[in-house]
């Protein structure tokens, strides 16, 4: 479920997610949210992302808990666990699959990505911007 998906916010996800609104609203650095739910039996293929815009957090909300549901980042691997976090640069191969007989559910946050220098995090900002009024 879309909380904030570049900047596209709906009247239910303000019903729904009150509290998830307010901590994007107070952290400039989240750009985007989601609730993401891997049905028992699902497999998501490997993907990588476009551009080194974000950082990506995975945080277990209601998770298996199991070693058969898990995502690999860059032939590492991770077990979904209730209240943990999986962060990693999704510009690295990635892929998920949950082999158990539970849903597993997660809240996604894509972080903006930190720069080194002012002069590249200007750039990076700006990219940034421009991407979410492409999608918007």
């Amino acid at each position: 479920y879309m909380i904030d998906w570049f900047n596209t916010i709906d009247n239910k996800t303000i019903e729904l997610f009150p509290h998830l609104l307010n901590i994007k609203n107070k952290h400039k650095d989240i750009r985007e949210m989601f609730v993401s739910v891997l049905k028992p039996g699902a497999i998501i293929a490997p993907h990588k992302a476009p551009w080194k815009g974000v950082v990506r957090l995975l945080l277990g909300i209601e998770t298996p808990n199991d070693e058969r549901c898990t995502i690999t980042v860059d032939n590492n691997y991770h077990v979904f666990k209730d209240k943990e976090c999986i962060v990693f640069d999704d510009t690295f191969i990635h892929h998920a699959s949950n082999h158990t007989n539970k849903d597993r559910v997660v809240l996604l946050i894509n972080l903006s990505r930190e720069m080194v220098d002012n002069e590249a995090q200007i750039v990076l900002d700006k990219f940034n911007s421009m991407s979410n009024s492409l999608v918007s």
